[in-house]
């Protein structure tokens, strides 16, 4: 059950980081394309504000995988503590039986 939330975690995560890397990406050209007529903003500066955007999408995209390669791990983690506490339980239990000793 837990392996199956972490594919569904990193696969929400996946798409997330595609949609937002592609709408950074369209938002910036879309920016480029509307002020290409005009004389009054300098290449350098439009260049720069692009990038910004790109590298700020870029950040969030990363943040959002990470964090979600995080939890994944996190889910991964916890459940094998509980199934590890569960058979350790349940040796100690066996042995308990066959020694006749109570809890």
């Amino acid at each position: 059950m837990t392996s199956r939330h972490l594919y569904q975690n990193a696969f929400a995560t996946i798409l997330i980081a595609i949609a937002m890397s592609l709408f950074t990406i369209s938002a910036s050209a879309g920016d480029e394309h509307s002020n290409k007529g005009s004389s009054k903003v300098h290449p350098v500066d439009e260049t720069k504000k692009a990038a910004k955007a790109v590298g700020h999408g870029v950040k969030k995209t990363t943040k959002v995988v990470g964090h979600g390669f995080r939890d994944g791990a996190r889910a991964v983690g916890h459940g094998a503590k509980k199934i590890t506490r569960e058979v350790g339980h349940a040796f100690r239990d066996g042995a308990h039986k066959m020694t006749g000793k109570k809890d």
